[in-house]
């Protein structure tokens, strides 16, 4: 992909900008190691920004420059246990760069498009299903209070719960919520998210894994799960249900590795639960927005 005429900044600069980051290693690879994103993708980035605010749909805190969304996005990338890993290699103070951070966060809130399941149809009219399910788990530091409630073994001692929807034909992201607590189980998510009822309502089913099980006394819902091979001897033609199952989510589990390739959702998270909900909000609207020049296929 070529950066449009349009655009005001050059690689060179956005490298110049990266150097504290990643010194005179000039690559593709370094940089997206460092920052999550090709050098392209944030100058594009940048471009939609700075159209948002000429068309005055935001306006830019002041001092706020292409280095403070550098730092917010290497923040997501490299998050690590020691502050100063990261505010030593920018040289500022860790109140600085927060500050910077939760601005950069805000004007990206501003910028990307919402997540929306409506979105579920577009290329997709058939109601069952319409949409592939699945959750997944971010590791936290031990919480001081009610901790039990967290516990999200055998993956990690504790950590916080989303749940992902990804529609079926060219695949995005169409349903993120969260944060749940670790020890939720999935059933109980669905209940909480509002997406049980949102797919009841429309007349809709979505496509999850065994995780999902069935509640007592139903015979079905509003999730389609492959046969246990635990309670029924399986056929042919339940072997070649669960395939089909199971292929069918390859989409969302890919979805999913790309939000976490920001390791700040990989690695034991120490600030507030809000925020965390907040970044990874953001992240998968990231991931939409990629997708629109680097889909799936």
């Amino acid at each position: 992909m070529s950066i449009p005429k349009r655009c005001m900044l050059s690689k060179e600069f956005v490298y110049r900008q990266a150097r504290p980051v990643i010194g005179f290693d000039i690559s593709e690879r370094s940089f997206r190691g460092n920052f999550g994103m090709d050098v392209i993708d944030i100058i594009l980035l940048y471009d939609e920004i700075r159209r948002a605010t000429t068309l005055r749909r935001i306006r830019l805190p002041n001092l706020w420059t292409f280095r403070h969304l550098l730092q917010c996005l290497n923040f997501m990338k490299v998050m690590g246990r020691n502050w100063s890993a990261i505010t030593g290699k920018w040289r500022v103070s860790w109140r600085t760069f927060r500050k910077r951070m939760y601005q950069t966060l805000v004007i990206l809130d501003f910028v990307l498009e919402k997540i929306n399941f409506g979105d579920r149809n577009d290329q997709w009219s058939i109601k069952d299903p319409s949409c592939i399910l699945d959750t997944f788990t971010c590791p936290i530091q031990k919480p001081s209070r009610r901790a039990v409630q967290y516990r999200a073994r055998p993956k990690f001692p504790f950590g916080l719960k989303y749940e992902v929807c990804s529609s079926i034909g060219n695949p995005k992201i169409v349903w993120l919520k969260g944060p749940f607590k670790g020890s939720a189980a999935d059933m109980r998510i669905v209940s909480d998210s509002g997406l049980r009822e949102t797919l009841s309502d429309a007349g809709e089913q979505a496509v999850a894994d065994a995780g999902y099980v069935l509640p007592a006394g139903k015979e079905e819902d509003e999730i389609i799960r492959p046969i246990s091979k635990k309670k029924f001897k399986l056929t042919e033609h339940d072997r070649l249900y669960n395939y089909f199952v199971y292929s069918g989510r390859s989409a969302v589990e890919r979805l999913i590795r790309r939000i976490r390739v920001f390791d700040c959702l990989n690695q034991a998270w120490r600030l507030g639960v809000f925020l965390h909900g907040k970044i990874t909000n953001i992240i998968g609207r990231l991931v939409n927005w990629m997708l629109k020049s680097k889909p799936l296929g």
